[in-house]
């Protein structure tokens, strides 16, 4: 007995007709490769689509230039950085973080002043070091998160433009 690959109906005969539907019984390969090649033209179809899509938005991204929204840095291309807006960002990175990185040298400075300090006289004094040392360390790993973060978070916010 044979199964009809277009109806399903089942035939006693040894035809190649299907009794119910009239088409040509065929093995389920031949129908597994007749459906193979309709879902390969209909995903060709797809592509050719998309990728039309994306030359139209890659066309649309080389003509367009991105305005940056900080004042004192010019027009931006998206490919490309100008040399005076990575020079600023950078000074202005720097002079945000100026005043922490002052904080750590002086609590690093006085601390290791005061350890070597109490340990050269053998005075009690050099446990006052060793916190301020310890904030120093914590200072600087808050302010190398922060960092991260920020840049992160700009290369971020510029991708979205």
């Amino acid at each position: 007995m044979k199964q009809c690959t277009e109806c399903g109906a089942k035939n006693t005969n040894s035809a190649k007709i299907c009794n119910d539907c009239g088409s040509e019984i065929k093995k389920n390969s031949e129908k597994k490769e007749k459906q193979r090649k309709q879902r390969e033209k209909l995903y060709s179809k797809k592509s050719e689509k998309e990728l039309e899509n994306l030359e139209k938005i890659e066309e649309e991204l080389e003509t367009k230039t991105l305005e940056n929204e900080t004042d004192s840095s010019p027009e931006v291309n998206i490919s490309t950085v100008s040399i005076d807006e990575a020079v600023g960002y950078g000074y202005d990175m720097f002079k945000g973080i100026a005043k922490y990185i002052i904080y750590i040298f002086v609590l690093n400075g006085v601390g290791f002043f005061l350890f070597l300090g109490g340990i050269a006289d053998e005075s009690p004094i050099f446990v006052l070091g060793i916190p301020l040392i310890i904030v120093g360390i914590i200072l600087n790993i808050a302010l190398s998160i922060g960092v991260m973060y920020k840049l992160w978070v700009d290369i971020l916010a510029r991708s979205r433009k």
